[in-house]
């Protein structure tokens, strides 16, 4: 897709393989990718209190080592990629495979930062969901105040409600030189 786009903004199509070719290469560097300050710290006190974590992600094939470079394969249940799914997100079949992954009869919570993708999708499939809003790209999400969130009681039974809850920003930014992507 890439080549195709440099082609039609009229690069020679060998400069736009190669083009393509150098950005998927840096794309998939494990080295360049990083997480959230809060993540692992995050996971592991949910983990602790019974919270099993299903990631689904529109993402590329390269991703299970990403995410083992990153620390995160342990501790994950499992992973929904629409790379492997052919479904992205908002696509419901991209939720039921979600819900297919958690353990039965779990409580299903999306935590996402994209409010179509994440959010509407996760309400039109029955999910909850956590918006970790980020205004800017150099935002980082809450995740701290979304794992408070999970960890509170649930006073109304799953069928009463359709939950969503916004988290805004952390004051904290990333710096210019290493954006989250």
């Amino acid at each position: 897709m890439v080549a195709t786009a440099l082609t039609g903004l009229g690069m020679h199509s060998d400069e736009a393989t190669t083009a393509a070719h150098a950005t998927r290469r840096t794309y998939t560097d494990r080295t360049a990718w990083s997480l959230y300050p809060q993540a692992l710290d995050v996971l592991d006190t949910l983990t602790q209190a019974g919270w099993q974590h299903v990631l689904l992600t529109n993402h590329v094939p390269e991703l299970p080592g990403i995410l083992d470079s990153l620390g995160l394969t342990s501790r994950l249940r499992a992973v929904v990629n629409s790379a492997a799914s052919g479904h992205e997100k908002p696509h419901p079949e991209a939720f039921r495979l979600a819900r297919a992954a958690a353990p039965p009869g779990a409580r299903l919570v999306m935590i996402g930062d994209n409010p179509d993708a994440d959010i509407k999708g996760a309400t039109r499939a029955g999910i909850d969901a956590i918006w970790v809003r980020r205004d800017e790209h150099t935002d980082v999400p809450d995740l701290a105040s979304a794992g408070r969130l999970l960890l509170q009681p649930d006073p109304l039974p799953r069928q009463a409600r359709q939950d969503v809850r916004e988290v805004p920003p952390s004051p904290t930014t990333c710096p210019a030189a290493n954006v989250i992507r």
